[in-house]
């Protein structure tokens, strides 16, 4: 394989990994800046090696089993998953991951996957969407007034479900109350039928680089106690988390 055709392999990839609910080839095509007959050809490669997978049905491209396989080894290491998450996702048996913000953006660093089948799907470099994920939204509410005046001014949205908060003006209202009661809920916003929970995590600084979240299916937190349950859980797991960061919960942020 040349490094061009590489190039083009990865680019598709990535093209894909954006597209939650699958892709088109004229979807790719258009994100990619790749011919048709020339990204087809690549595609056909990486479903044929499990890099990608087709649905002849919806004509839709996913990220096929080789990825994920390599996904889900990279995220159930443990050397890599602090131990407070781990053990939040053993208590809870739902879950559990970490978002850093780096370069504007929330991307998932850490995680424990739910004991259950039915979960979830978050991977490890996944970036979250700043106005749809309480992972992503929590980080963006600590960040400096002008840095979130800048995101929000340039805001493009997708509207995932019906919840979804698509309005820069209610998303700015939104992490104010965010920063305010010290937690962020996403119900249903960016997965249908998904409950989150997330919370900050304090530097020695008191600075907030990174958010814990626990995500469970709604089924599974019907009644307010077990959402209570849940959040006490994970409020505990971010100060275990800022706590070996150097943070002093009676600090001055």
């Amino acid at each position: 394989m040349g490094v061009q055709s590489l190039e083009r392999g990865l680019a598709l990839l990535a093209a894909i990994a954006e597209h939650r609910r699958g892709a088109s080839l004229r979807d790719l095509c258009a994100d990619t800046g790749i011919p048709h007959s020339t990204a087809h050809r690549a595609l056909m490669t990486l479903v044929e090696a499990g890099f990608v997978s087709y649905s002849a049905q919806h004509r839709l491209y996913h990220i096929g089993h080789v990825l994920t396989d390599i996904a889900e080894k990279s995220s159930t290491n443990s050397a890599i998953t602090p131990q407070p998450v781990i053990e939040t996702s053993e208590q809870t048996g739902e879950t559990v991951f970490v978002c850093e913000w780096s370069a504007r953006e929330a991307v998932c660093v850490a995680l424990a996957r739910s004991r259950h089948p039915l979960q979830l799907f978050v991977r490890i470099g996944q970036v979250m969407p700043v106005y749809a994920a309480a992972s992503a939204r929590m980080l963006l509410a600590w960040q400096p007034q002008s840095e979130q005046a800048a995101i929000l001014s340039t805001l493009t949205t997708t509207r995932f479900t019906s919840d979804t908060v698509t309005s820069p003006a209610q998303l700015a209202t939104r992490l104010t109350t965010i920063r305010e009661q010290g937690y962020d809920i996403c119900d249903s916003e960016l997965d249908d039928g998904i409950w989150a929970v997330a919370y900050p995590v304090h530097d020695a600084a008191g600075r907030v680089r990174s958010s814990v979240t626990v995500a469970v299916p709604v089924q599974r937190v019907r009644s307010i106690a077990a959402q209570r349950h849940l959040q006490q859980l994970v409020s505990h797991c971010a100060a275990q988390l800022s706590s070996e960061l150097g943070w002093e919960s009676n600090s001055l942020v």
